[in-house]
């Protein structure tokens, strides 16, 4: 009698060069990226000298090697665990972060008025204001794709994005009129 255990690479691919990639712990960065048939959230194994290829991100940490994940193609919500010590990427916010990992929230492709709370340790991505801050979270506004006049209350903290004036200061916000 004979027993046929699948391997981890065959249960997670599709493709013999997809294989290829999973068994290689050592994958260079191009031909992870070369892979034509990946989709948001499809994971591999590279080796901790090869750099992160653009739109993957660190998942897992292990002694030799890294686990990465695509999060290219993701759509506005979709969220991801990864290491602390991912970059992240663009139209990425932190909604989460604890001592051992972040759960980052994809925002691309939100429209004016789409709100998001966030860890204070996030980057505000350009065309998003801070709209309260409190000791544990900021809550995020999307103000890209506003109509001249429109307005929106901030924290006093937010950065001030372009086409956008201060209308209105009192010690504890700002009102932001659009004037393109």
């Amino acid at each position: 009698m004979s027993l046929s255990i699948p391997t981890k690479a065959t249960e997670l691919t599709t493709s013999s060069q997809e294989t290829t990639l999973l068994q290689n712990h050592s994958t260079d960065s191009r031909e992870v990226s070369r892979v034509t048939s990946v989709n948001f959230g499809a994971t591999r194994q590279i080796s901790k000298s090869t750099p992160i290829p653009p739109d993957w991100v660190i998942t897992t940490v292990m002694s030799d090697y890294y686990v990465i994940q695509y999060v290219g193609g993701a759509r506005l919500g979709q969220t991801v665990q990864t290491a602390r010590t991912t970059p992240i990427p663009k139209d990425w916010v932190i909604t989460l972060a604890t001592s051992d990992f972040f759960v980052w929230t994809y925002v691309g492709g939100a429209s004016f008025g789409h709100t998001i709370q966030t860890a204070k340790i996030t980057q505000v991505p350009e065309n998003w204001v801070i709209t309260l801050a409190t000791s544990d979270f900021y809550q995020l506004m999307y103000v890209g794709g506003a109509s001249f006049g429109q307005t929106v209350q901030t924290a006093k903290i937010t950065q001030i994005p372009p086409g956008w004036v201060i209308t209105t200061a009192t010690s504890d916000y700002y009102i932001l009129t659009y004037r393109g």
